[in-house]
């Protein structure tokens, strides 16, 4: 056998381990929320954090309708933030826990500038 066949021979077995070019070069991503929807649902209700509190520079007393309704979305989705917390095991993505960890700080500071009212 010639240099060049064994090269070839052992290049052919090389190849044949790897693995077959049709399985993806990535690892499919566990999530802790259901679906999509469910995820931007609980940033949206994340968002109204903002509203508790009126803007000074544009005299905005803050909330005014559906004061309760807001406070519940909020509650609900700070809970949920908390329960996708304990299913990623400590690994859940850090803009999601984070904004959780805002509008539950805002939600205290809410609660208790109105109890103190």
């Amino acid at each position: 056998l010639t240099y060049f066949s064994r090269y070839k021979r052992t290049k052919l077995r090389k190849m044949s381990k790897r693995p077959c070019p049709t399985t993806p070069p990535f690892k499919l991503a566990t999530t802790p929320w259901k679906d999509h929807s469910e995820l931007v649902d609980t940033g949206d209700a994340l968002l109204y954090g903002m509203d508790l509190f009126g803007d000074n520079d544009l005299n905005n007393p803050g909330l005014t309708t559906n004061e309760t309704t807001t406070i519940n979305d909020l509650t609900h989705a700070v809970k949920r933030v908390e329960i996708w917390r304990v299913r990623s095991g400590g690994t859940l993505i850090h803009s999601v826990e984070t904004s959780g960890c805002l509008a539950e700080l805002l939600l205290r500071d809410y609660r208790s500038s109105s109890n103190s009212s």
